[in-house]
């Protein structure tokens, strides 16, 4: 990859500080099309600039510090764009500067693949998309953690934390929240989620028939917006509340949170485990429904690793490690002897 213009490092620089004007936008959506390259190092860029926000409560030298390992990874990574050293020192030095000296208050963990705006305006407000076939993790200001899957965004306004903390998802996200007096508030499609500190999943795409929030941890309370009462709900962990927009019906019932957070984990082990528990893990994973007959899903136990893998691959796993079968038709699987 050619090194990379002075011009769009600025760019760069003025859009990760909010500072970037329309032209400025505009030619840096043009520039992360034209090669993945572009992509990944505009992502380099944004977790140093990022990691200077979460370190400016450091002392000096606990920052020299820290700012020495960030470089030495952008640097040793096999996926960084290659770049002369003076360039790179001079990136060094401007994001360590940000980290100390500037007033600049960048209210969000801003982790874009491409620039997607969702109709607002990005000084008013802070969006998070996670692209294509990858989730991400973010951090909001306050410390909340949030793994976001793919195809979803998470949108807050620049009071966050200040006044409220109040989020908008569209897609699926798990929150660990962190704890503070002010309530958090998540809402996503039919469903306003309230809490103060928790771990819970959110599921809320826009084309499907139903919503979820599934509790692994502390306490929520849910208001369910278009149902027939606008009940209230008190969740404890293990409970899973869906609503149907469509019949407007509300349903509860209690699951095993990890069925429903199997999509943000790296690696899932599964040790002589019934197919019946594999297949909810699947199932949330990879976005599918699959069907088998129950006797049979109670029945065979396997035992295997699932790491970066496809879809297509855990099922050939599945074949050649049993005398199960499977087809696909559209978007069901059907196991099978």
């Amino acid at each position: 990859m050619k090194t990379i213009p002075e011009h769009i490092d600025r760019q760069i620089i003025r859009f990760l500080q909010r500072e970037a004007s329309e032209q400025d936008i505009q030619e840096l959506e043009s520039w992360l099309e034209e090669h993945e390259d572009h992509k990944r190092y505009f992502d380099q860029m944004n977790e140093a600039f990022q990691t200077s926000q979460v370190l400016s409560t450091f002392t000096h030298e606990k920052i020299n510090q820290a700012w020495t390992r960030v470089n030495g990874r952008i640097v040793s990574s096999p996926k960084a764009p290659a770049r002369t050293k003076v360039i790179k020192l001079y990136h060094y030095n401007i994001l360590r500067i940000a980290a100390t000296v500037s007033a600049i208050v960048l209210l969000s963990y801003v982790a874009w693949t491409q620039f997607t705006r969702l109709n607002t305006d990005t000084n008013k407000s802070t969006i998070v998309y996670s692209a294509g076939k990858h989730n991400t993790k973010v951090f909001l200001p306050d410390g909340t953690a949030v793994w976001l899957n793919t195809n979803s965004t998470l949108v807050y306004g620049p009071d966050f934390g200040v006044t409220k903390r109040e989020v908008f998802l569209k897609g699926e996200a798990f929150f660990d929240v962190h704890k503070d007096q002010k309530s958090f508030i998540v809402n996503a499609e039919a469903f306003t989620i309230r809490v103060k500190g928790t771990r819970f999943n959110v599921q809320a795409y826009t084309n499907e028939e139903n919503i979820r929030t599934t509790l692994e941890e502390g306490s929520v309370e849910l208001m369910v917006n278009g149902s027939i009462t606008d009940e209230r709900y008190a969740m404890k962990p293990g409970d899973q509340i869906s609503f149907n927009a469509q019949q407007h019906v509300v349903t509860r019932q209690t699951v095993n949170p990890s069925d429903y957070t199997a999509w943000k984990e790296e690696r899932i082990t599964f040790d002589n485990t019934p197919l019946a528990d594999i297949i909810l893990k699947l199932e949330n994973r990879y976005k599918v429904h699959v069907l088998v007959n129950d006797s049979l899903a109670v029945r065979e136990r396997l035992t295997m690793t699932i790491g970066s893998e496809s879809l297509d691959e855990v099922l050939e796993f599945i074949q050649v490690s049993s005398r199960l079968k499977y087809r696909k038709e559209n978007n069901n699987i059907y196991i099978y002897e």
